[in-house]
């Protein structure tokens, strides 16, 4: 007569089943999660790192943590019986006040002999290519060298993301992805020997997506401190998204406690990989503007009769807004820059406004796009920007 008298189990760290995934080898922006034989995840980078071992963990569907699409219903069926494939989805991407379309391509396919099924997922526009060592970057003394002279005679900081592969003295220091950082390095610094003093512009920026970021003037810069971890920070996430060149309002408090608005403009730089003819984003560059130069492009954007009619504030509100109705520049004095416009103003036909559109002409994006060529001019032609 046989006789049940206990089970006998193993307790596996989800830490440790992570730890197998080579990260380093991905973009911050490619991610991975697995599923258990009823659908629900095992992890995912939405769900909070579990630390209380004394209680049973949160069980989330799949369905919960990825954007409500019919396809994500086929992967998550696929990947409960076991099969393996690829499929592309377009799902909504939601950034505080901003929203894009985004297309990602899920790969999925079981785990060995378990009962569990993995699936990577890499955005369209995100592609790894191996950068080989060049003379330079293989010194790395004479680069660090370099870099201090560059970074010395134009006022620029260097800021690190706080990532693995970043970490002096790591595992990572021999590798291809350190040298992935050397290159970036290298050529980052040469579009940074390009930037030249002038009043407009009080400070530029370049941040590659191997997680080096380039910044003139830190000291006076408001978007330094977001761009030493730039895929947490709003305006390179709007920039590396947008199809456009990107204005948003930041508002900064001083010491004093006072609100003091500044402006940024940016535009991505992409290069398209020849033997794939695939996009890939290297990098967000960008220049800090005063809000005054917005306001007088909103004034040459409504010329008649040569004069603006927002000069009449009495009779007429003018307004200039980013994609998300956030205010970049106004006639009226009660108006914040950078608050939402329909937060300011309960009329509706103030809420229906369109956009002024920033012409090629203007100063603004001729600054930006003097900016991106000059980035681009040391690019190579067949890719290579870190994207892990």
């Amino acid at each position: 007569e046989q006789q049940l008298l206990g089970i006998v189990g193993t307790d596996i760290p989800i830490s440790e089943i992570e730890s197998i995934i080579l990260k380093k080898k991905m973009s911050k922006n490619v991610y991975t999660f697995a599923l258990s034989p009823n659908g629900m995840v095992l992890y995912h980078p939405s769900l909070a790192d579990y630390t209380n071992v004394l209680e049973d963990p949160l069980l989330f569907d799949i369905l919960d943590l990825e954007p409500d699409n019919p396809e994500i219903e086929f992967i998550r069926k696929e990947m409960i019986d076991r099969q393996s494939g690829s499929k592309v989805v377009d799902v909504p991407f939601f950034s505080g006040d901003y929203a894009y379309r985004e297309r990602r391509t899920y790969h999925y396919r079981p785990i060995g002999n378990s009962t569990y099924s993995f699936c990577l997922v890499v955005p369209e526009k995100y592609l790894r290519v191996a950068v080989e060592p060049t003379k330079k970057t293989r010194n790395n003394t004479l680069l660090d060298l370099y870099a201090r002279d560059v970074l010395r005679e134009k006022n620029a900081s260097l800021l690190i993301a706080p990532w693995a592969q970043c970490s002096f003295g790591s595992s990572l220091r021999d590798s291809s992805v350190v040298q992935h950082l050397y290159w970036d390095l290298d050529v980052a610094l040469s579009a940074v020997k390009t930037w030249h003093r002038q009043g407009k512009g009080s400070s530029r920026f370049i941040a590659t997506q191997g997680g080096l970021a380039f910044v003139q003037n830190q000291r006076s810069s408001f978007v330094s401190s977001s761009l030493s971890d730039i895929h947490k920070d709003a305006i390179y996430q709007r920039i590396s998204r947008a199809d456009t060149n990107v204005i948003a309002g930041i508002v900064s408090k001083q010491d004093d406690g006072k609100l003091k608005v500044k402006s940024v403009i940016g535009s991505r730089v992409l290069l398209t990989h020849k033997l794939s003819n695939l996009t890939q984003i290297l990098a967000a560059v960008g220049v800090e503007l005063p809000p005054y130069i917005f306001r007088r492009i909103m004034f040459d954007e409504t010329i008649q009769n040569e004069k603006s009619f927002c000069n009449n504030k009495e009779e007429v509100n003018c307004f200039l807004l980013d994609e998300a109705a956030q205010v970049v520049a106004s006639n009226r004095d009660d108006i914040s820059i950078g608050s939402f416009l329909g937060s300011e103003e309960a009329d509706p036909q103030i809420n229906a406004l369109a956009k002024f559109q920033v012409k090629s002409r203007d100063e603004i994006e001729v600054e930006v796009v003097r900016l991106v060529k000059m980035t681009s001019k040391y690019m190579p032609s067949n890719g290579g920007f870190s994207t892990f």
